[in-house]
């Protein structure tokens, strides 16, 4: 556990921490610190003592269709929360959990035999993302702040009475300013990936982060309609709300959830609950003071808090196309698929040992469009504070009336145009042999989606913030592109551990201002082996 902040990297510094991250993750671990499972911290962050708030939903409840669902916010919520990072299967697998190292791709942690899934990806199944509720209004326990327990599903009351003027705070609202029901705070745990990636943890866990924050608001809209988010706050003043240090585990985003409401002061409650304490499995492990020095550099608060809008539109994607530009447009996306189905929810993933079966081009269609919806989604949300530009690329390998290539998908015409190495090199192989460690069969995949951003964040008015919020983006995607694979009954598997630079000379991005962050690949899938069982109540 860390006892002091750590001085903050300057922007370039910070630029050239996230230039290493990328170009080789695991590389830029100190050898001498090896990778020990015995350091893991427990799956689950638990509570001992404090007030429970037991969730509704128990039995078949979680698979009813939403026209059967209570209308009550806390019902609404409770399958918000449960669908979304809950604890929604077993798994089971004879061999063990790959060790997901370039160093050691052949080992498996011992005794992993048996795990617990939520319902979305995560890097390692690590599961770094806590989940805080705000609840600034007077709801069954008064004005306070949980925890979500996502292995018992119910809310820990930490005993924040005053959690609207912390939030008004933290936000740069107005001391009177209405305020949403709920506020979703999402929170990175350092510690979950930090005894398996070391310094990769960083980037890794603010991946996840986005991988949750895109499953909330794509799934609270229908909900709770009103949806907002922030990626741009005071970290100190929400950490303390939420009763968290700040070193080992930090606030990356808030979810405003329903339309804000004037707050009815509470000046004594007439029963104050005991304060929970917070269990640890043996000694955290610890970052380094690089990994420590990067995360305070992101939290400094932004120079320009309120940023001109860059809401990503089809048209301002397209501004670059050039007229010349050989085009393949795409069948429409499948309008036919519930990909709100609980039993989907709960089960995201549909496994990434590929088969080497051709897919019907309606099926890149809908992956492409709809994960471009999905960042388009996080940017209305974001109202004007503006979120970097996300772009689509893909490598298509086995899909029907398409040839083979590297592509860049342009939202506004539906279509693919072939960039860089085009159709000169073999997609499949040559991803399979960017591969650091080859423990995915990337090469008998249909397409892989590769996720890019802009690079070099230091002209942001953000700072090394930017890198933050540009990783939250593409964990966004990665749960678009993973969620509607499985709605039509494709594997696919989220990638990191690859040569980006490599890819980006395939797509003619060597001297562009965009790279590739992460890897999708998508295809049929046969079982792995694993036996897997749901978890109803």
């Amino acid at each position: 556990m860390l006892t002091e902040q750590q001085p903050g990297l300057s922007v370039e510094d910070a630029f050239e921490f996230a230039c290493r991250l990328r170009a080789d993750p695991m590389g830029m671990n100190d050898p001498s610190e090896p990778i020990e499972p015995s350091d893991a911290p427990g799956p689950i962050k638990v509570y001992e003592g404090g007030a429970r708030l037991p969730l509704a939903g128990a039995g078949p409840w979680w698979l009813r269709s939403r026209s059967e669902e209570s209308a009550d916010p806390m019902a609404q919520l409770g399958a918000l929360l449960f669908t979304s990072v809950g604890c929604s299967r077993v798994r089971w697998q004879a061999g063990g959990t790959v060790l997901s190292s370039p160093q050691h791709p052949e080992l498996v942690w011992p005794m992993s035999q048996l795990s617990v899934r939520r319902p979305v990806p995560s890097g390692g199944a690590m599961y770094p993302t806590e989940v805080y509720v705000a609840a600034p209004l007077s709801i069954p326990a008064g004005p306070t702040v949980y925890h979500y327990d996502p292995a018992r599903h119910e809310l820990t009351n930490l005993v924040q009475p005053r959690a609207a003027t912390s939030l008004r705070s933290a936000l740069g609202l107005a001391d009177e300013a209405p305020l949403s029901p709920f506020a979703l705070v999402l929170a990175h745990r350092f510690g979950k990936n930090l005894h398996k990636y070391k310094n990769f943890a960083y980037r890794l866990g603010a991946v996840d982060v986005g991988v949750v924050l895109g499953r909330f608001v794509s799934c609270g809209n229908e909900r709770f309609h009103d949806v907002r988010i922030q990626v741009d706050f005071n970290d100190a003043i929400l950490n303390d709300m939420c009763r968290i240090d700040g070193l080992d585990e930090s606030a990356y985003a808030v979810i405003l959830l329903g339309e804000p409401q004037a707050v009815t002061p509470v000046d004594d409650p007439c029963r104050t609950p005991p304060l929970p304490r917070p269990l640890a499995r043996g000694i955290p492990p610890r970052p380094s003071s690089l990994f420590a020095a990067m995360h305070t550099a992101a939290c400094r608060i932004p120079s320009q808090q309120r940023r001109d809008s860059k809401l990503v539109e089809p048209e301002t994607l397209d501004e670059d196309l050039s007229a010349e530009a050989d085009l393949t447009y795409l069948p429409p996306a499948r309008e036919d698929l519930d990909v709100d189905n609980r039993a989907l929810l709960c089960r995201t993933s549909n496994g990434s040992w590929f088969t080497g079966e051709t897919l019907e081009p309606d099926v890149i269609a809908t992956v492409l469009r709809r994960t471009h919806e999905a960042i388009t989604r996080l940017n209305i949300a974001s109202r004007d504070r503006g979120l970097p530009v996300v772009r689509l690329y893909c490598t298509v390998d086995r899909i029907a009336q398409i040839d083979p290539g590297w592509y860049r998908y342009f939202p506004g015409r539906h279509a693919l145009a072939l960039v860089g190495e085009g159709r000169a090199v073999a997609p499949a192989a040559e991803l399979q042999a960017a591969l650091y460690a080859a423990t995915v069969d990337v090469e008998r995949s249909a397409f892989s989606l590769h996720v890019a951003t802009v690079v070099d964040f230091r002209a942001d008015p953000r700072g090394a913030r930017a890198y933050r919020v540009q990783q939250l983006l593409v964990g966004a995607a990665i749960e678009a592109a993973t969620r509607w694979s499985a709605a039509m009954g494709i594997g696919s598997h989220p990638l990191h551990g690859f040569d980006a630079r490599r890819v980006d000379g395939q797509y003619g991005l060597i001297d562009d201002a965009f790279g590739v962050q992460a890897q999708v690949s998508i295809g049929k899938a046969r079982w792995s082996g694993a036996l897997e069982g749901s978890v109803i109540a």
